[in-house]
């Protein structure tokens, strides 16, 4: 069953010309793709087309000759990919890519949505961009902090003292110490 095997043995499979892999690949990942292009494009109809195009050029890859050998997580290898096509289709609309302002419009729908949490999303828009950047991955992704320093080709120890760093900051807010704090 393909829920059982991993991503490494999905991607072989994939690669060796079982369609059923690569289904279940993007069943497994279609919506973080998806969650991740939107918010490198904050809209909703370039995040389909990135997410799409991502997943065509994974297939693309997988049938080039030798195929694709996956050496971390598949997560680790699609982030480079939807971000650079998040830029191409900004680039495409005209427009200059920002990260960040898909990450404002992202902070603004928390806050909206969540009430409460505007505290949070202040805070957050408050971080260093790398300290950011890392509490996303983390708790928004899901990525573990080998993944995180594999996808942005930081050591393992400066993954760990940013994003500690971070925390700190989060912590040290009394704005949003209810949502760190389990008693609170």
């Amino acid at each position: 069953m393909d829920s059982e095997r991993t991503d490494a043995e999905l991607v072989r499979a994939a690669a060796a010309g079982d369609e059923g892999a690569f289904d279940a690949l993007y069943a497994r990942h279609r919506d973080w793709v998806f969650a991740l292009a939107l918010r490198s494009t904050g809209r909703r109809d370039e995040a389909l087309d990135v997410a799409q195009e991502a997943f065509v050029e994974l297939l693309e890859r997988l049938d080039s000759p030798g195929g694709l050998v996956l050496t971390g997580s598949l997560r680790a290898y699609l982030r480079p990919i939807v971000r650079h096509r998040a830029i191409d289709a900004a680039r495409r609309a005209g427009r200059e890519p920002r990260a960040e302002t898909a990450l404002e419009e992202l902070l603004d729908r928390v806050a909206v949505e969540a009430g409460g949490a505007a505290d949070l999303a202040r805070v957050l828009r408050g971080l260093p961009s790398e300290q950011r950047e890392l509490v996303l991955l983390r708790f928004v992704d899901g990525f573990e902090l080998a993944e995180i320093a594999e996808t942005l080709a930081l050591p393992l120890g400066t993954v760990k003292s940013r994003l500690h760093q971070a925390l700190a900051n989060l912590r040290g807010d009394p704005r949003v110490a209810r949502f760190l704090d389990p008693e609170g």
